[in-house]
């Protein structure tokens, strides 16, 4: 705990582009200056002490050469850095560019690639539910509806942010969480009391969402009675889509009817996944598991850091698409940026089509450009390519030319790729 709190409040100082500049700038100066008063020295000491005695003395030739130091010190330059730099803050701040640190502001000039995260930087940060089922369209009544519904309703951080704006409608109510989830917790809240569903099945054990593990879990105890998660105790797994299916051996029907998932489904089910991405939309993944009550009773203790319960087997009950809407102002911007010669990088935890797509959708790549993977710049390599741009604007060989390519590097791949290609 000492070593986090020292490494948390230790401070990096690092000189900017122009404070290395201006030191340089000082170094070039100081050794002209050194060298001429040097040059002067050993003329004086050689030649003119001994061909001209009468010419100049030793207490004046120290006065000159004091003299000659001082005339190469820029005097005005600090100031005139200083002004500068004022000047240029106080444009950037009725551009409503807030700069903390002065000698920051030549920094920000030489600046020539931007990474950006996605949600809530390109994107408002505002999610809608755009679809919810296994890709055809379900009845609202109908058995896997009523489960997948209330299986987004208990695996889910969002809530009222306080009971005193109880009385108002839940969509003019502050809500709290993540902003996928509070999309989910309106949708749901339009076909259920999600108060007393809430109350009625219990959180026994919980495990929050975090990028590494791309899940939420919820263990819970449903109380007596009938529901379409009645029933002693049951998880639900709610997360990255395609990670969830692979953790599945079973898929609820529309009809409730519990089937294998065979290799077949499967794959039916990615390639709605795939199509949904292509569209900007972030798909997430539902599964459950039914609980035996004498492997797991009352008394269990349920470990969420060695995962003493089911983590695989589950079964697949469905897919909910959300969308997350460009801002206005980015395509713009980008737009800006490209003119000044500023290539834009998007940084996102999201599946590859949806990157793509809001991708295309502010500006950054251009819709018809080629998506490329790692395996891709790998092969360019192989052939002796040395230049690699990973924004799109250079040809990869003579025989695309006119072709965009814009190179997809996910999870993992991303520390590899700056590895192998840009030596970090």
């Amino acid at each position: 705990m000492a070593e986090i709190s020292h490494l948390a409040t230790k401070r990096i100082v690092t000189k900017t582009t122009l404070q290395k500049e201006i030191d340089r700038f000082v170094w070039i100066i100081a050794t002209i200056a050194l060298s001429i008063v040097i040059i002067t020295l050993v003329a004086y000491v050689a030649w003119i002490r001994h061909s001209h005695p009468d010419f100049i003395d030793w207490p004046q030739m120290i006065v000159q050469l004091i003299s000659l130091l001082v005339a190469f010190i820029p005097e005005g330059m600090p100031i005139c850095v200083t002004i500068t730099l004022s000047i240029i803050g106080k444009k950037m701040a009725r551009a409503k560019v807030l700069v903390r640190n002065l000698s920051i502001i030549e920094t920000l000039g030489v600046v020539n690639v931007i990474l950006s995260d996605k949600t809530g930087t390109l994107t408002q940060n505002k999610m809608i539910v755009k679809s919810v089922g296994q890709g055809a369209t379900l009845d609202p009544d109908s058995p896997l509806m009523k489960k997948l519904a209330m299986a987004l309703a208990l695996c889910n951080n969002a809530g009222p942010e306080s009971e005193e704006d109880a009385d108002l409608p839940l969509h003019l109510r502050e809500l709290t969480g993540s902003a996928s989830d509070i999309a989910i917790f309106k949708w749901c809240s339009e076909r259920m009391n999600l108060k007393e569903v809430i109350q009625s099945n219990s959180v026994i054990a919980d495990i929050p969402f975090n990028s590494r593990n791309k899940y939420m879990l919820t263990i819970h105890k449903a109380a007596p009675g009938e529901g379409p998660l009645s029933g002693g105790k049951f998880l639900i797994m709610k997360g990255a889509s395609e990670r969830m299916i692979d953790r599945c051996d079973r898929i609820c029907e529309p009809d409730g009817k519990i089937i294998q998932l065979d290799h077949a489904r499967k794959e039916e089910l990615k390639q709605i996944i795939e199509k949904a991405a292509n569209r900007g939309e972030r798909v997430l993944g539902v599964a459950y598991h039914t609980l035996d009550e004498h492997e797991y009773p009352d008394d269990y203790f349920f470990d969420t850091a060695k995962h003493n319960f089911p983590m695989e087997d589950l079964i697949f009950l469905g897919l909910t698409a959300l969308f997350d809407p460009p801002r206005i102002t980015v395509p713009p911007a980008i737009e800006t940026l490209r003119g000044a010669s500023v290539r834009v990088k998007m940084v996102t935890g999201d599946h590859p089509g949806t990157a793509a797509s809001i991708a295309r959708q502010v500006g950054i790549i251009s819709p018809h450009s080629k998506i490329e993977n790692m395996e891709h710049l790998n092969k360019y390599i192989e052939q002796n390519i040395t230049e690699v741009d990973t924004g799109g604007d250079t040809p990869i060989n003579d025989e695309d030319e006119d072709d965009e390519h814009t190179h997809l590097l996910g999870g993992g791949r991303f520390s590899v790729f700056l590895h192998t290609f840009l030596n970090f």
